[in-house]
């Protein structure tokens, strides 16, 4: 059946073909057009069209109050600007942590979760936030703001003979804000486009609201949001268990210092700090050279074709980066405001002489100067439009660079890593190889996981890259027996989706892996004579009845999603079931640690694979964090008085305190199931 073209479906599959509403140079007439021509009819169409010329009109007063601030103020070039970006985006972070360190006061005991999705922010409309959500805003909002800029290659038209002009500071103040206005505007049309959030809109008023919790994919991705950083950090515990920290203190360290109202940086012996102070920044330096996933091994080898680096090597600098920047931050802390502003605003700036972090970095690393120099380059922001202070959390100014603490300190190897790889054919290609080396990890984590788990009877492991008789370009995966159950497992490691369009694109790939399960289960199925060939011919040969198929990603967004005889879900849950006969969950009981296990027991009649198969579609741990989902209603205040104002109902998680979660894991579905057991951390290591 062929899908029949509309108005929102070309929106999301042929983007290109229609002008987007809050892109500069937005035609309100070529909208209309568009409209007339492939509007159905449907309320989608509808209200995608009206909130289109709503945000189109907001987008181009925002454009024309730049085009006035500009008209005011006195010519600037961007290496004239960047202190003042830098300023801006670290006292963000300042500030957000500040209320964060306040809001977390109070607290005697508070798990992970409750730290990250703490709403302790509140914006200039009155909504509260978590402090990630107001770093990350003015972090894109600069480089929203660089990227318009590049056009007039700096800011303000008059020149310097004009003597009624706003100040820079000021007006960059007014530039930032129209910019973080402007990306709103973006991140919510993203939203309604890419994550099918519905859409009202009144078309006299131009009032509107958009509603993440009517969108089944918006649900899903918030959860997955929120269970990625939490897998993250136990992988990256997991490494820093197997990697001891050093304990030399022969080593050299960047040192901040304040010197006469100036920021200065130098390589100092360790063993000349204070221990404190050492200590610190030893374990800080050690946590920045782990990675935080094992699948970007072997890509970190590859050699970048400009800076003439490793990969693991321009991460190597990175950490020395975030050393400085980590002190940077320490310095900032210890500053009053009001009584230490000038020495604030240096520290905020965080400018230093190219040639010093040049030589400092260079004494540190034991790499050449030369090599050093073009990594600092290349870390350093250019406005192309694929760009992000993310990937390139630096500012050249003149003879000096800015850094930006927050992506240096906040870094995301996945994302990084693969924004990096885009830019160049042959890092792309590695970077895409890196399923091989999932396919490995996998093997190991899977074969361990079966040879210690309750199940061990019954699952037998077949094999990997298994080429099927009748076609032997499909290649299997993965295919394991669970009693007469043959599991089909098709494998991916899909990027990390932080905008919505990527989720887009993560859901289409998704839906690509599992049309490719349901192809090898049907061929499988065809011939299952030809699994007796695959069976290691040590034991005896199982007689398979039945043959069903799994998605296995890295993503938690179709963690326990189901259709047909394919059931997705994260390695990380398939791998708890099989180990440990369900899922793990840590309780607080008058301040002692339990662990609770979600125990998965075949019911009457049921056998191994099925309860294996009803665990992974109901997994306990999607149910809890689903259960933790509530919304907040963010109000979206016109650009100006007679403007619309709007409604943004997002998603946002409410965890509760390490004291409450039993009673919530014990008021889901798979309550009475949860059994006291012993940390398998502790037995196992």
């Amino acid at each position: 059946m062929i899908k029949r073209e509309n108005f929102s479906t070309t929106l999301r599959e042929q983007p290109k073909r229609l002008p987007i509403p809050t892109r500069y140079g937005f035609a309100p007439e070529v909208w209309c057009e568009a409209f007339e021509a492939l509007n159905d009819g449907n309320p989608e169409d509808v209200n995608l069209f009206n909130l289109g010329l709503v945000f189109g009109q907001k987008s181009q007063k925002v454009a024309n109050s730049v085009k006035h601030i500009s008209s005011r103020t006195k010519s600037h070039g961007l290496p004239e600007l960047a202190p003042l970006f830098s300023q801006r985006a670290n006292d963000v972070m300042r500030i957000a942590m500040e209320s964060h360190a306040r809001a977390m006061e109070d607290a005697d005991v508070i798990s992970q979760e409750q730290i990250r999705e703490m709403m302790c922010f509140i914006d200039s409309a009155g909504n509260s936030n978590s402090v990630q959500v107001p770093m990350e805003a003015v972090v894109d909002a600069i480089a929203n703001a660089i990227k318009t800029l590049k056009r007039s290659d700096g800011f303000g038209d008059l020149n310097s003979n004009e003597i009624n002009y706003l100040d820079i500071e000021d007006s960059l103040r007014n530039l930032l804000n129209l910019a973080q206005y402007d990306l709103s505007l973006q991140r919510m049309w993203d939203s309604a486009v890419w994550l099918h959030t519905q859409v009202q809109v009144d078309p006299q008023s131009g009032e509107y609201m958009i509603d993440e919790t009517k969108s089944d994919l918006a649900r899903r991705f918030a959860i997955d949001l929120s269970r990625r950083p939490i897998y993250m950090a136990r992988s990256f515990k997991r490494f820093e268990l197997l990697e001891s920290i050093p304990n030399s203190s022969d080593v050299l360290i960047p040192q901040v210092m304040l010197e006469d109202g100036h920021l200065t940086v130098r390589a100092v012996p360790a063993f000349n700090m204070p221990k404190e102070e050492r200590d610190a920044l030893i374990k800080a330096r050690h946590a920045n050279g782990l990675l935080q996933e094992g699948i970007l091994l072997d890509f970190v080898e590859t050699e970048h074709p400009t800076v003439k680096l490793k990969i693991s090597e321009i991460l190597l600098i990175w950490g020395e980066l975030a050393l400085i920047a980590q002190q940077l931050y320490s310095l900032a802390q210890s500053r009053d405001s009001e009584k230490e502003k000038v020495t604030l605003t240096t520290v905020l700036n965080s400018r230093f002489r190219l040639t010093d972090i040049v030589a400092v970095i260079k004494s540190c690393v034991v790499l050449s100067r030369e090599r050093v120099a073009e990594c600092i380059d290349f870390l350093c922001f250019q406005p192309t439009r694929e760009a992000t202070l993310w990937g390139h959390p630096i500012l050249p100014a003149g003879d000096d660079i800015c850094l930006f603490w927050w992506p240096l300190l906040g870094v995301h190897h996945a994302r990084t890593l693969s924004a990096w790889a885009r830019m160049h054919k042959s890092l792309s290609e590695s970077f895409e190889s890196k399923g091989a080396l999932n396919e490995i990890m996998m093997k190991e984590e899977l074969l361990a996981a079966i040879e210690r788990g309750p199940y061990r009877e019954h699952i037998r492991y077949v094999g990997s890259s298994l080429d099927p008789r009748l076609k032997s370009d499909e290649e299997i995966d993965f295919l394991i027996l669970v009693g007469d159950t043959a599991f089909v497992i098709e494998t991916a490691a899909i990027p990390s989706p932080a905008e919505a369009y990527e989720v887009h694109d993560t859901e289409k790939r998704l839906d690509q892996k599992a049309g490719q399960c349901t192809k090898k289960c049907a061929i499988l199925r065809q011939d299952l004579t030809q699994i007796d060939e695959w069976q290691d011919d040590r034991f005896p040969i199982r007689k398979v009845t039945k043959v069903v198929g799994l998605v296995v990603t890295n993503s938690y967004l179709r963690d326990g999603n189901y259709s047909g005889d394919i059931t997705q879900c994260h390695w990380d849950t398939l791998l708890n079931i099989i180990s440990y006969g369900g899922m793990l969950f840590g309780v607080l009981r008058d301040s002692q640690e339990f662990t609770l296990k979600a125990e998965i027991k075949p019911r009457a009649g049921e056998s191994v694979a099925d309860s294996i198969l009803n665990a992974l579609k109901k997994s306990p741990k999607a149910e809890f964090y689903a259960s933790s989902l509530t919304y907040t209603d963010m109000y979206i205040k016109g650009y100006d008085e007679p403007d619309q104002a709007g409604i943004y109902r997002r998603w946002n998680m409410e965890f509760p305190s390490p004291n409450d979660i039993e009673e919530l894991l014990n008021n889901c579905s798979f309550g009475a199931s949860l059994v006291e057991v012993e940390d398998p951390s502790l037995s196992q290591s």
